[in-house]
């Protein structure tokens, strides 16, 4: 990633946060709220649930870990979304019409930045794997 794709990705970050709060009529000050929520869905939730919920798979602990990072969330919280206010949410769910995007945008770029050094990790480990073996 060169420097202007880089600082692509912060401006569509700190625009998908902006809109957050604008959506809430807050100040930006509340738009810091989704950064804790992706922090822990990112670093604790999402992992963890990984490691346990696959581990009797034949999956290793790299490949689960790997599988907790990388899983499909994205889309699938905007499906939801998207599902309860058809669905007539709408009052019940004002906090996560905002939170959701901001969250989806923090997760693109955490994981666009994140993917090429981990999966050279990967291919690292499994080269060396092989030839230990």
């Amino acid at each position: 990633m060169d420097g202007g794709e880089y600082a692509d990705g912060c401006r569509v970050l700190i625009q998908a946060i902006r809109t957050e709060s604008d959506f809430r009529n807050t100040s930006f000050a509340c738009a810091s709220q989704p950064v804790p929520l992706a922090a822990a869905l990112f670093f604790v939730i999402r992992p963890v649930a990984a490691l346990l919920f696959l581990i009797k798979t034949p999956t290793g602990r790299v490949q689960r870990l790997m599988l907790g990072w990388f899983g499909i969330r994205g889309i699938g919280s905007l499906y939801y979304l998207s599902y309860a206010l058809n669905h007539g949410l709408n009052d019940k769910i004002a906090d996560t019409v905002g939170i959701t995007p901001s969250v989806v945008a923090l997760s693109i770029f955490i994981h666009g930045i994140s993917s090429q050094p981990i999966l050279n990790y990967y291919e690292r480990l499994i080269s060396f794997e092989e030839t230990r073996s």
